[in-house]
């Protein structure tokens, strides 16, 4: 779960998402739209973590992440938070199990090729798992950033434009495998997009206009 309060986000001292209250309970789903340039992709910079807000508070499962200190606050990311980038940063040299087990690395917990096999399996993609991720399609690549994301059973789930690049068919494939990825650990979801197909998966919708 999450919330926000007073929260002001953005660069330079200037501030691009402007919220008063937000708040996501554990295994509830959000839906952040809006147009470009209206702070999507800020505001979930900030619920990660990897964005320090101008002024205001964001907790992350009773944790007020914006009192961390980097080192701390990128443990506590590593085990609570999942992030689907919007496009595959994952390292090239390793299969696609490994990148999975990586994150665990990265988390400082114990690797766990089983789990790492189940979710691949759950997604269809167990065959690929000593692939590297470039050889694979666009759409098995967004799975396998599911099955990353879910890797270490986060609280919450972050998606930045999850389904933009992918067509109708892989679109209406992927969002429910996304959704049973947070059902498994009742982790909260959001994603932040402008794709108007997967308004039907989310029962909370937020538009974001932007600061005036």
């Amino acid at each position: 779960m999450f919330q926000i309060e007073n929260l002001k986000a953005g660069y330079n001292g200037k501030a691009v998402v402007d919220i008063s209250a937000m708040s996501l309970n554990s295994g509830e789903h959000c839906l952040i739209l809006g147009k470009s340039g209206t702070g999507k992709t800020t505001l979930l910079y900030a619920l990660a973590g990897l964005l320090s807000p101008i002024s205001g508070s964001i907790r992350v499962s009773d944790q007020e992440i914006t009192k961390l200190n980097k080192s701390a606050l990128d443990a506590f990311r590593g085990k609570n938070i999942g992030i689907i980038y919007q496009t595959l940063h994952m390292a090239g040299a390793l299969s696609v199990l490994e990148n999975l087990l990586l994150v665990q690395y990265a988390a400082d917990t114990a690797q766990d090729s089983k789990k790492a096999e189940k979710l691949l399996a759950q997604l269809g993609l167990l065959d690929y798992r000593h692939r590297k991720p470039e050889t694979l399609s666009q759409g098995q690549q967004q799975r396998v950033a599911i099955a990353r994301a879910a890797m270490n059973s986060p609280k919450i789930i972050l998606g930045d434009e999850p389904t933009s690049a992918l067509d109708d068919e892989t679109c209406e494939t992927v969002m429910p495998l996304l959704l049973e990825a947070a059902k498994a650990s009742n982790a909260s979801l959001v994603v932040a997009t402008h794709d108007a197909r997967i308004k039907k998966y989310f029962q909370k919708t937020i538009t974001l206009g932007g600061v005036q």
